[in-house]
């Protein structure tokens, strides 16, 4: 039964919605039975329609209002069942991507050569070539000046 049946049926007069003690609108199971009749339930656990029509006007229907509970809870575990196959599934392959990051990054690290024990000592700036000349001459002059200073041992030694 569809939810515009039952609105034509308040419309119409045929069925009387009441406001609940919450505030919302709502029909009272008898008032269900009045107007549309006794659900059954065919082998398969669904309501079916009879053939037969009830004094009312309407089709009637025959289901045993413990039955009518049994299959709202049985459709409720199945809903649930169903969810908690979805959270399952979802949680599988969040583990699953989850070993495929690790495979990646343990694939990359394998690739990355090993750190070194002690890091390399930084070495001493060279010497630069204008400050070696400098050196080559200031030894040059002081060759010079103590060539001058000792030039008369020098020279009576290349004498003799």
């Amino acid at each position: 039964m569809g939810r515009t049946t039952i609105q034509r049926a308040i419309r119409e007069g045929k069925l009387s919605a009441a406001i609940q003690p919450n505030g919302s609108k709502g029909i009272d199971t008898s008032e269900m039975v009045r107007a549309f009749g006794e659900p059954c339930i065919d082998a398969g656990n669904n309501p079916v329609r009879d053939a037969g029509i009830n004094p009312g006007g309407a089709n009637q229907i025959h289901v045993d209002t413990e039955d009518v509970s049994q299959l709202d809870t049985a459709k409720t575990v199945a809903a649930l069942q169903a969810q908690i196959d979805l959270l399952k599934t979802q949680l599988n392959d969040a583990h699953d991507r989850e070993l495929w990051f690790r495979r990646q990054l343990d694939d990359v690290q394998r690739l990355l050569p090993a750190p070194a024990a002690n890091p390399p000592s930084p070495r001493p700036a060279p010497v630069g070539k204008v400050r070696a000349w400098i050196l080559l001459a200031a030894l040059a002059a002081a060759l010079a000046f103590a060539g001058w200073h000792f030039r008369a041992v020098i020279v009576s030694a290349l004498a003799s």
